[in-house]
């Protein structure tokens, strides 16, 4: 969690940005789009810089660096970082008189940059009737970071989980008294954004979370859209410039989130709810399903929850405000975490929390709803300790609301002009709902702090380990880790250590980060030049200074293997008769589909019949190859067969789609054979 900074920044920062996104602007016509400057991509500016006007704003780099609030040039969004530094950055958002209510905050370098939010205009790549224009993160694409040669960022139409949401922490100077003794006693962070004319109107989705860092619960939130900052922001008053929850595009309860990996049933992603695994927790928008939600309003209102389990874990202790209201972060509960894909610089998976468990009727580990918050025991959590996959950390996510909402931006002339006639902005004005009168916190919460959890997760050996995943052998282009535990660890000013990552013996000093206070372990990605600019055979060493004692781990290069092609063909219908007579012929066809998504499927399609009087009917296989999105039928002719004496007989059909001798799919029917009238009764 980064620390709160309420204090003014340099004049520099503070300059217009006027000058670099509309000084090229034409005279002002009938709609709008946010500015945003694309091309060129020059290594150490920010892409897709100059839509957020950062007028209220300052951009602080290094900011564990005493004094050092420079490296960040808002007139052209280049940037420069400390070497000794571990490339953090936030942005202050200011209320116009001088006070800091907010704080932007994205993926640190490589993964994102300053100053943490941009704007994308005509993204052709988006699906799902989503916009073509987005407000988002300044992250970049796994695989190509800014530490590689060719760093790409991510689009509105970036995959899932490619860090397009930027966050917007609400401060404890939102509420000026210091409490939620007056609910009306209350700022907002104002997000401003440069606009230049153009014809037809714009929609941008937001790409957004809201962090409660109030030190107050919560019970919603407004998002409105107008003109100015602080107490000269004005709600707009036009159809030109509007907020919508399209019911097109979400559901009622995607619109403001809590994480899926904490909240709510099976997902198309594959997660399920740790704290509650049937319903999403979150707020549901007023406006959604009525005119306002899906054409434009200038206000959205976040009034009531979404029905989730989040104020009453584990079940029965309401009593003990576990969690209750929307937490503040000041009052979170600890977490253990498994990196479950060897990448620590992606989100790991929680395995168990810090809390109240009625169980044990106290403080303890325990697990998450499916495993009914079983107590964990505590040399389990000491084993974990002495492993170098698992964390532990604040739960963040239960501070973190996900929003979903669109920005329609049309006629600017409406729009108050800023500065002069060739420029103008608008405003996104975030407001809290604090809680009132406020609950007591959670049980682990004491004198305004979590109570250290007890066996704290450390390692605890003084022989160091080190490791370099994944080994003993890597894929070229695979992303290398090194890890080391050591509970003597010698760490700089920053609490980090330096290992050297080598190449027949060309070595390079590489900084890890311990995950977690007093975790004692240690570890940061390689460079991709190890693993992308290498040959197989390759051996890539990282080595460490164990007190004295120099110790090593190694993994080899191998040539990359060709994942196996995935292919979405099925069956959507297989067509058979409910009876036939002995001796008459019918055609049993098989209608099979290839998804748009799937290569084209080279393939046959395979029909067999077992008939309860012992007759098996095999069949041709029919081959194929179709094209993504289309269909096919294979039609086999079959003619009904009775042994004698056996009267009738079920014929159950089997039928298959078969790809590299792989079944991809079946489907299955049944006929009834019977004799024909007339025909001898023997038979």
């Amino acid at each position: 969690m980064e620390n709160e900074r309420n204090s003014r920044w340099p004049a520099a920062a503070r300059l217009s940005l006027a000058s670099l996104a509309l000084a090229s602007v034409a005279p002002l016509g009938y709609a709008g789009k946010i500015s945003s400057v694309v091309e060129p991509v020059i290594s150490g500016c920010a892409a897709y810089y100059g839509g957020w006007n950062l007028d209220n704003v300052a951009v602080y780099l290094n900011p564990e660096s005493p004094g050092n609030s420079g490296g960040f040039m808002p007139q052209n969004g280049c940037y420069t970082f400390l070497d000794t530094t571990d490339h953090s950055y936030y942005a202050d958002v200011e209320d116009g008189l001088g006070t800091v209510v907010g704080r932007v905050l994205a993926k640190d370098w490589p993964i994102g940059e300053p100053p943490g939010i941009k704007v994308v205009n005509d993204d052709f790549d988006v699906k799902n009737d989503k916009p073509e224009n987005c407000i988002m993160s300044t992250s970049y694409l796994d695989g190509a970071f800014l530490d590689s040669d060719a760093p790409e960022p991510v689009l509105c139409s970036g995959p899932y989980q490619s860090h397009k949401r930027f966050k917007v922490a609400m401060l404890p100077s939102i509420f000026p008294a210091g409490s939620a003794t007056d609910p009306n006693d209350v700022a907002s962070v104002d997000l401003v954004f440069n606009v230049e004319d153009e014809e037809g109107i714009r929609p941008y989705q937001v790409f957004q979370k809201i962090n409660n860092w109030t030190d107050l619960r919560l019970t919603g939130f407004t998002i409105e859209v107008g003109f100015g900052v602080g107490e000269s922001f004005v709600a707009a008053e036009t159809e030109d410039l509007t907020l919508s929850v399209p019911d097109n595009l979400w559901s009622g309860n995607q619109l403001a989130n809590f994480s899926a990996g904490l909240f709510g049933p099976l997902d198309t992603h594959g997660q399920v709810g740790f704290y509650d695994n049937k319903t999403r927790a979150g707020f549901y928008i007023d406006e959604y399903g009525t005119d306002d939600g899906n054409i434009g309003s200038t206000k959205l209102h976040a009034t009531k929850t979404l029905g989730s389990n989040y104020d009453d874990l584990p079940r029965g202790v309401q009593d003990m405000n576990q969690f209750g209201s929307w937490l503040p972060n000041i009052a979170l509960p600890y977490g253990i975490f498994f990196d479950d894909d060897g990448n620590p610089d992606t989100d790991a998976q929680l395995v168990a929390w810090y809390g109240y468990n009625p169980q044990i009727e106290g403080l303890g580990w325990m697990r998450g709803v499916a495993d009914k918050f079983e107590a964990v025991a505590p040399e389990v959590i000491e084993d974990y300790g002495q492993s170098l996959f698992y964390t532990m950390d604040i739960i963040d996510d239960l501070v973190n609301v996900g929003l979903n909402y669109v920005v329609n931006v049309g006629d600017i002339t409406t729009f108050p002009t800023v500065e002069d006639e060739s420029s103008a902005t608008f405003t996104i004005h975030i407001t809290p709902t604090a809680q009132h009168p406020q609950d007591e916190f959670p049980p682990y919460v004491e004198n305004g702090s979590q109570v250290d959890p007890v066996p704290w997760l450390s390692f605890t050996s003084n022989d160091a380990e080190v490791a370099l995943q994944p080994g003993p052998v890597f894929e070229i282009g695979q992303v290398l880790t090194a890890r080391v535990g050591d509970a003597n660890a010698a760490v700089d000013s920053y609490g980090n250590i330096q290992v050297y990552a080598c190449i027949e013996e060309e070595c390079a000093p590489l900084t890890l980060y311990e995950l977690g206070e007093k975790r004692h372990v240690f570890a940061a990605n390689l460079p991709i030049s190890f693993s992308e600019e290498v040959t197989a055979g390759t051996v890539v060493e990282i080595r460490y200074d164990d007190a004295g004692t120099s110790k090593n781990a190694t993994s080899t290069a191998v040539d990359p293997v060709d994942p196996p092609v995935s292919y979405d063909v099925a069956i959507t219908n297989l067509t058979v008769p409910e009876s036939l007579f002995d001796g008459l012929s019918r055609n049993i066809k098989v209608n099979i589909a290839n998804d748009n998504k799937s290569p084209t499927a080279p393939g046959v399609v395979r029909l067999s019949g077992e008939s309860s009087d012992g007759l098996s009917y095999v069949f041709d296989d029919i081959p194929f190859a179709l094209d993504p999105g289309k269909k096919t039928l294979a039609s086999f002719r079959w003619e009904a067969e009775l042994k004698e004496d056996i009267v009738p007989a079920t014929v159950d059909w089997v039928a298959e789609i078969i790809i590299d001798g792989i079944l991809i799919d079946s489907a299955e029917a049944a006929t009834t054979v019977e004799v024909k009238k007339g025909k001898n009764s023997n038979k």
